[in-house]
C-alpha cells in the first residue's frame, strides 16, 4: 500500500516549483519587475513598522500579484506552442490573460497607497 505522504515527493514538488520561480525570474522582466517592487514593498512595510493585518495584506497582494504573472506567461507560452502563427483568438486570449494581471496589479497599487499614504503623512508631520 501507497503511502498517503511521501517526504520525498513533497520536497521535489518544491523544488521543481523553485525551479520555475528561477526560469520565470530569468526570462520574464515583468516578474522581475514585480518581485523587486515586491521586495520594496516589504521593505517599507518592516522600516513603517506596519501591523500585522497592513503586513498580512500587503503580502497577499504581492503573492496574488506574481501568482497571476506566473499563470499569465503560462497561457502566452501554451498559445504559442498551440497557435505559432498569429491568430486573432490566439491574441485575444493573450491579451485577457495580461488584463487579468494589470487589474490584479492596480487594485494591489490602491491597497499599498491605502496602507502606506497614512504612514508617510505621519512622517511628514
Amino acid at each position: 500500500m501507497e503511502s498517503l505522504f511521501s517526504f520525498s515527493k513533497f520536497k521535489q514538488s518544491i523544488k521543481v516549483a523553485f525551479l520555475g520561480i528561477k526560469n520565470a525570474f530569468k526570462r520574464e522582466q515583468t516578474f522581475r519587475f514585480e518581485l523587486i517592487y515586491g521586495i520594496v514593498t516589504i521593505i517599507l512595510g518592516i522600516l513603517f513598522a506596519l501591523n500585522a493585518i497592513e503586513f498580512s495584506i500587503i503580502l497577499i497582494c504581492i503573492g496574488v500579484t506574481l501568482s497571476f504573472e506566473l499563470l499569465n506567461s503560462q497561457i502566452e507560452k501554451t498559445v504559442d506552442i498551440l497557435k505559432p502563427e498569429f491568430s486573432q483568438q490566439a491574441k485575444t486570449i493573450k491579451d485577457m490573460s495580461a488584463a487579468a494581471v494589470l487589474i490584479v496589479v492596480i487594485i494591489s497599487i490602491i491597497v499599498g497607497i491605502l496602507i502606506f499614504l497614512p504612514h508617510f503623512l505621519k512622517l511628514l508631520g
